[in-house]
């Protein structure tokens, strides 16, 4: 919503770079349904030991693999065009995308810890953790955006706090 208020291709820009999000998110959601599964299985059976093995091996993992997400920087431009960035857009994108792509540890791994959460029975606690994210998302891009002038990029910086204010609930 807000940034659609800056123009059409801060808009469009964010829905190009959302599809990043969206595989950051999947490997996130595939790590984090797996383990929860064998982590609510081996709770069940009093095996507290293997229980934390899997959520241990799903969180490490996630973060190894944001990590390697980040490697996209070195290739943002060219991908970015894949995705159907314009020339209107990339401006727009590239800065967005840059901030995003440094946060992908954190959103990755933010995935598993919120299912571990809810594997282990504590679904309240993965619900405040993933809300409080979102709602901090939510109050801070007005400000960023506008109040700060920050623009596109501030769109981008009130996302990783959220997700990193997320991150930290959860953990």
């Amino acid at each position: 919503y807000f940034v659609s208020q800056i123009n059409k291709s801060a808009s469009a820009a964010v829905g190009a770079v959302y599809s990043i999000m969206a595989i950051i998110q999947a490997v996130g959601f595939g790590l984090a349904v797996g383990s929860g599964s064998l982590i609510s299985r081996r709770l069940g059976a009093k095996q507290i030991d293997a229980a934390s093995r899997y959520a241990s091996t799903a969180f490490f993992t996630a973060l190894a693999a944001g990590i390697l997400t980040t490697l996209g920087l070195f290739v943002l431009k060219p991908f970015l065009r894949l995705l159907g960035c314009t020339d209107t857009m990339l401006p727009y994108a590239i800065p967005y995308a840059k901030l995003i792509l440094l946060a992908a540890p954190i959103n990755c791994a933010t995935f598993v810890l919120n299912n571990t959460l809810r594997s282990e029975g504590f679904s309240r606690k993965a619900m405040v953790g993933i809300i409080t994210g979102g709602i901090l998302n939510m109050i801070l891009d007005p400000i960023f955006i506008f109040k700060l002038n920050l623009g596109i990029k501030g769109a981008a910086i009130a996302t990783v706090i959220g997700q990193s204010c997320s991150f930290v609930i959860l953990l």
